[in-house]
């Protein structure tokens, strides 16, 4: 056989091997199973304005408080709110629903983009594991699944107070 064809064969081979382990990672990356958090922080940035940034922030100790802050919201007129067990456990469910235990370390940038959006989330388990994940106009897979629903059990609890 020509040595110019043997070479194109073998790069077209090496490229599909390529290919395919870098999909398998994402098949074999250990998927954590959230259950009992600690902590969740999930902060979304909108827009680069003062308060541009959407924030989740939920501890749990003897009871579960989240602090909700939406974007264009002042920091200083975030709420929080007490969250029953059924809530926390729908959030559990949402995350292990959309594999979010497999983003841990998911770390990755637009860097032709710059004033895009980011997001970042960080998770602590009462048995000690964490899950952190960050991303400029890069998300993991099912996160626009995961930021709606979390938008939907967190979000809609902020109730917005007339001025006084």
């Amino acid at each position: 056989m020509n040595k110019k064809i043997m070479i194109v064969i073998f790069l077209i081979a090496a490229l599909i091997i390529i290919i395919i382990g870098g999909c398998m990672l994402d098949i074999f990356k250990k998927d954590i199973k959230i259950e009992n958090i600690k902590k969740l922080d999930f902060q979304i940035t909108q827009n680069m304005s003062m308060y541009g940034t959407t924030n989740y922030l939920l501890k749990c100790e003897d009871k579960c408080i989240v602090t909700i802050k939406p974007c264009d919201i002042p920091d200083e007129k975030a709420q929080e709110v007490e969250l029953s067990q059924e809530q926390v456990k729908a959030i559990e469910d949402l995350l292990n629903k959309y594999h979010v235990g497999k983003w841990d370390g998911f770390n990755k940038v637009d860097k032709r983009i710059l004033d895009g959006r980011s997001f970042s989330i960080s998770i602590s388990l009462e048995n000690g594991e964490t899950i952190s994940a960050h991303g400029y106009m890069k998300y993991p897979k099912n996160y626009q699944e995961v930021r709606d629903g979390l938008q939907d059990i967190i979000g809609s609890l902020y109730i917005e107070k007339e001025e006084e």
